[in-house]
């Protein structure tokens, strides 16, 4: 079946399908050559049975947390006697 086709059925937009298929996340999935520029997805029916990836970004690591946290400005500190107005 096409992006679109699978799209539907799996009640997702094309671009999401797109980045799956980028991210070879869709079993089976696979391009056809049409001309030397041009090719098209194809999408077994199996990966109908696919499960739903999870949407959003995803958590940062203990690792990335420690690099956000060792590349972060410092807080600035107020002036002595300095007021807020």
């Amino acid at each position: 079946m096409t992006v679109r086709e699978f799209a539907e059925k799996m009640g997702r937009t094309y671009e999401t399908i797109i980045r799956w298929l980028a991210k070879d996340m869709v079993p089976g999935a696979y391009r056809e050559e049409i001309t030397e520029t041009l090719s098209i997805w194809r999408i077994p029916e199996s990966a109908l049975q696919m499960e739903i990836p999870k949407s959003g970004p995803k958590p940062a690591t203990a690792a990335a947390q420690v690099e956000q946290a060792s590349t972060a400005k410092p807080a600035r500190k107020a002036k002595k006697g300095a007021s807020k107005k």
